[in-house]
């Protein structure tokens, strides 16, 4: 596959067999062409993979990634585990993005990847985990940030 060059437009962004595919036209007349399992945004910018622990144990709300200013935190994949009875959830600041997680002691909940998103926060938000007691929760999620 060609190298893509930031100084390329995009022509097309479009779902393929194997993932998005992008059609890019170079700066020197050139077409480009990427596919696979890369993660393209609506303008077809790549978007790379960031990954977060997660170890908590207080009830309400703990930080797990930070705000970015103009993104949203899109979470594409994560695991928790509970040590004991505790309902979860996933906040974009202090708006619910996911329903309850009902967890007990040593189960968890891992989904698995989900190439478009489980959820995502709002614009200039922090994601957040929210507990419904001080039971420690422990687990990892992968995201990328978002413009829109």
């Amino acid at each position: 596959m060609p190298d893509v060059r930031a100084d390329s437009a995009v022509l097309l962004v479009a779902q393929g067999p194997s993932g998005l595919v992008v059609v890019r036209a170079g700066a020197d007349g050139s077409i480009q062409q990427t596919s696979g399992s890369l993660l393209y945004d609506s303008q077809g910018n790549q978007l790379i993979p960031q990954f977060a622990s997660i170890s908590v144990s207080s009830a309400g709300d703990s930080q797990l990634v930070a705000a970015v200013a103009n993104k949203r935190i899109r979470v594409i994949n994560y695991a928790l585990m509970a040590n004991g009875t505790v309902n979860v959830k996933f906040r974009g600041g202090a708006d619910d993005k996911t329903g309850l997680l009902y967890l007990v002691a040593n189960a968890g909940v891992a989904p698995g990847e989900a190439r478009y998103g489980h959820f995502q926060t709002g614009l200039g938000q922090a994601l957040n985990i929210n507990l419904s007691a001080a039971i420690a929760v422990g687990g990892h999620l992968t995201y990328v940030a978002v413009g829109e």
